[in-house]
């Protein structure tokens, strides 16, 4: 009898053991659901700023780029409208808009930039 009572307390001291453990466990398993809950907020937050930071640049560094391309168009001049020049295009048409006749100005243009 002494046995079999030594082996109850001890299968019952075991089962208040992992009680008492699972009790800490879950209060952690909270707790880092909380804290995951904030951080992913807060990091959704950061998103937003970081893509605006992005469209912002992205925008700059085309105005930048764009106005780059007009400077070496006039800086190096040519006679005739060259293929990937946006100021050449404008050009074309803006004549377009005002001259009835404008697409037989800039035929020879074409036959060089391959069109």
């Amino acid at each position: 009898m002494k046995d079999s009572s030594w082996i109850i307390l001890i299968l019952v001291l075991g089962i208040v053991s992992t009680t008492i453990q699972n009790l800490f466990m879950m209060q952690e398993v909270t707790l880092l659901e909380e804290k995951m809950e904030t951080a992913q907020k807060e990091y959704e937050g950061h998103l937003d700023d970081v893509y605006f930071l992005m469209k912002s640049d992205s925008a700059r560094l085309y105005t930048i780029m764009d106005t780059e391309v007009r400077i070496l168009h006039y800086a190096k001049p040519h006679t005739h409208p060259m293929w990937a020049c946006p100021e050449c295009a404008e050009q074309k048409q803006r004549g377009e808009k005002d001259d009835v006749r404008s697409r037989h100005k800039h035929v020879e243009g074409e036959k060089e930039a391959g069109i």
